[in-house]
């Protein structure tokens, strides 16, 4: 009766994904239902999944329902905050991302997910929390040396307190936490530029945000974070170009990064050895089969092998994939949730960008105008690697799927970000603005 259930399910899914991606285009289209058919496709993944979930949890299904219905409460309280001025691509965006990625972890490891909807949790109470005090907090968007300072101390303080994992040091553990400082990190670099930013900048102040980017990114670097430095980068660029910087300063940024990387790879190639291990895993994984192409060929076969409508929610293979909860997660969504579901998430990704880069062109005030541009390239550009990751389009840097994979910090700054997007979007459809008081240029 079960095997009947999961094969019934397999085209529920289908059905599901379908109907979510229409929503997205119908209120992209301003056409009327949208919000409501997402939010249906949503709510019945959501039940399908945990029910089946449920039935083949055995000893474990107290954990299976506690995630159930915390991930249900989420859900209905963050609806239900952001009903009045949120914008639903950004609402059932967010909350279809979370719920793909719970019912992914319960299916491979409750424990792991246990953790994951506490932080999510935590990570939605801060979202609601953000629009009230950016609208209350008027100075923020003075606070430029204030988000630099700090956030180059939060990344540089790993160097010091910082564990090393899986080759990067970019962790820092505290009894039995562990968090990644460069997350949080994002916060900040992107206030930071946005804040600097928000007046034409003159060229003294372009030359000083490209060093201080730079600063950044060397220190991730330094801790042979690859994936990070890359984020940081790319999204500096993108916003460096939108605030008006020069294209010739935009050409010698990337000029400059290229030859540091070159330089530092031929000058110590001991300290980014696992690196090298990862790139010929990736440019030859079969020839590499038993050791760094492993996690590729097995995603790749997670990805293909039951296309288009999956092997069913509990019949997959993919838990064989080597830290599947953090770096793969695409893969096991795609191989048991099958290929329409995979199109949603890229979809909700798609519409949260997409949702986050008109609010920006809408804002009032150029700092909420950067700083909503900011996320949503920052967004972009980290979705872009670990799906191409997935793909074996480029290598594997250990960065995380937003709100979709295993990360209590990922996943509350993700969060966070969506908040601020929120905020974005509610003072462009209410003119809740501010005088912005230009800074010394």
């Amino acid at each position: 009766m079960y095997d009947i259930a999961v094969l019934i399910s397999r085209y529920a899914f289908a059905l599901y994904a379908v109907m979510f991606i229409c929503g997205i285009i119908l209120y992209a289209a301003k056409s009327g239902g949208a919000r409501y058919l997402m939010t249906s496709a949503l709510m019945l993944t959501h039940v399908t999944a945990f029910s089946l979930l449920a039935l083949n949890s055995g000893e474990d299904i107290l954990r299976v329902l506690i995630i159930c219905f915390s991930a249900l409460a989420v859900i209905s309280v963050y609806s239900f905050f952001s009903r009045k001025h949120g914008d639903p691509l950004i609402t059932n965006g967010v909350l279809f991302l979370i719920d793909i990625g719970l019912i992914c972890l319960t299916r491979l490891n409750t424990g792991l997910a246990v953790k994951q909807v506490a932080s999510i949790a935590a990570g939605a109470a801060a979202a609601m929390l953000v629009p009230f005090l950016m609208r209350k907090l008027k100075f923020l968007p003075k606070l430029w040396a204030v988000y630099l300072l700090t956030g180059i101390s939060i990344v540089a303080s790993v160097l010091v307190l910082g564990s090393e994992i899986y080759g990067a040091k970019n962790w820092i553990a505290i009894g039995g936490f562990s968090f990644q400082p460069s997350e949080i990190a994002k916060l900040l670099f992107v206030f930071y530029l946005a804040a600097f930013f928000k007046n034409e900048p003159s060229l003294r102040r372009q030359l000083f945000g490209c060093a201080s980017a730079a600063a950044f990114v060397l220190v991730l670097v330094v801790q042979k974070d690859l994936g990070g430095a890359v984020i940081f980068f790319l999204t500096f660029v993108l916003m460096f170009y939108v605030a008006g910087g020069k294209k010739i300063l935009i050409f010698m940024a990337a000029a400059g990064a290229v030859a540091a990387m070159l330089l530092g790879y031929r000058l110590f190639p001991q300290h980014f050895g696992h690196i090298t291990y990862r790139i010929d895993g990736w440019l030859n994984p079969f020839k590499h089969a038993d050791s760094s192409g492993y996690q590729l060929i097995m995603s790749l076969f997670a990805i293909c092998t039951y296309l288009p409508f999956g092997s069913g929610l509990t019949r997959g293979y993919s838990s064989k994939i080597p830290f599947v909860e953090k770096d793969f997660i695409f893969a096991a969504v795609t191989e048991e949730l099958g290929l329409f579901i995979a199109l949603a998430l890229i979809a909700a990704y798609g519409a949260l960008v997409y949702s986050g880069i008109k609010s920006a062109k809408l804002a009032k005030t150029r700092f909420v105008s950067l700083s909503a541009f900011g996320f949503s390239a920052l967004l972009a550009v980290q979705v872009f690697v670990i799906l191409g990751a997935n793909i074996g389009l480029l290598p594997i840097t250990g960065v995380t799927l937003p709100l979709v994979s295993y990360g209590g910090t990922s996943a509350f700054v993700s969060l966070v970000m969506s908040g601020i997007l929120q905020y974005a979007h509610s003072e462009a459809i209410t003119g809740d603005d501010e005088d912005e008081v230009p800074d010394e240029q």
